[in-house]
């Protein structure tokens, strides 16, 4: 049978998409500009006179009324930026300032726990359900996954994405079978799991220590439990080792693993490790 609608579904956005984040940006000696979320793009302030000096929260309830609190978004490249009474054209990367609206939802995507979900704004026309694509490198599609009907969000398993670079879009279906145009490109960075965690006991306690090929500013989230798949966050260091209290694991097995936090993306856990702990206190 030939499908009679022919129309098709409109093109998705991801949950705070950056055409769809209330924002605003500041530059010492320059009128400030706001995301215009109307005409989808970075406007100097009309009166040509407001400066970085104004508080963030203040000036987000100037465009955003229901701005609760302002975070770090990211850095961004405008080449619209303006002087006194809105003139010239300057060009300068910024660091964007998210305005927090009242209800807003949590962020794009999470990872943790060996998981990474995604999320994206319901359509509002008769969208089915959704087709994430994956790839490995920037406009190439590797692979794809079908949401649930009416769903949005995705959850995935952690294990089968290697650390690197990872691209997606996200496509609506229709009832029809209509694909509709891609969203904007996501990119997520995962950070690769440590490896070689080792647990020993030592005069002052014991000694949890492992490799990381990760660079940059990052922590390590280690998890103990006396269940084997290790899933009971201990605690947290910005070193790959750290020494525990000997009287915190006390008979029979405890398993131990480590993962790595780059941006707040948390990688793959390490391999997990069984330790023996004393059968006692003394």
């Amino acid at each position: 049978m030939i499908p009679t609608d022919l129309t098709s579904p409109s093109k998705p956005n991801w949950l705070n998409d950056d055409q769809i984040t209330p924002r605003v940006m500041f530059w010492p000696g320059k009128v400030n500009q706001h995301w215009d979320l109307g005409k989808v793009a970075w406007l100097s302030d009309a009166d040509g006179l407001s400066g970085s000096g104004i508080d963030k929260l203040v000036y987000c309830q100037k465009f955003y009324p229901g701005t609760l609190q302002v975070v770090d978004y990211k850095n961004e490249s405008i080449n619209t930026w303006k002087t006194s009474s809105n003139s010239g054209n300057f060009s300068s990367t910024r660091m964007s300032y998210r305005c927090v609206l009242k209800d807003s939802k949590s962020e794009t995507f999470t990872i943790s726990n060996g998981r990474l979900k995604i999320d994206w704004l319901a359509n509002t026309d008769d969208t089915l359900f959704y087709r994430l694509f994956h790839g490995f490198f920037s406009g190439k599609i590797a692979d794809s996954v079908d949401s649930a009907n009416n769903a949005t969000s995705l959850e995935l398993n952690l294990s089968n994405y290697r650390n690197g670079n990872h691209y997606f879009y996200l496509a609506a279906v229709d009832k029809s079978g209509n694909i509709s145009e891609k969203s904007n490109e996501l990119m997520i960075n995962i950070p690769a799991a440590p490896s070689n965690l080792m647990v020993a006991s030592t005069t002052s306690g014991i000694k949890v220590s492992w490799n990381d090929s990760n660079t940059g500013s990052l922590i390590y989230r280690l998890y103990s439990d006396k269940n084997s798949e290790a899933n009971n966050l201990s605690t947290t260091t910005v070193n790959k080792f750290i020494t525990l209290k000997n009287a915190d694991y006390i008979g029979g097995s405890w398993y131990f693993a480590v993962s790595a936090v780059i941006n707040n993306i948390e990688s793959a856990k390490s391999n997990i490790f069984e330790y023996t702990g004393r059968v006692n206190n003394n």
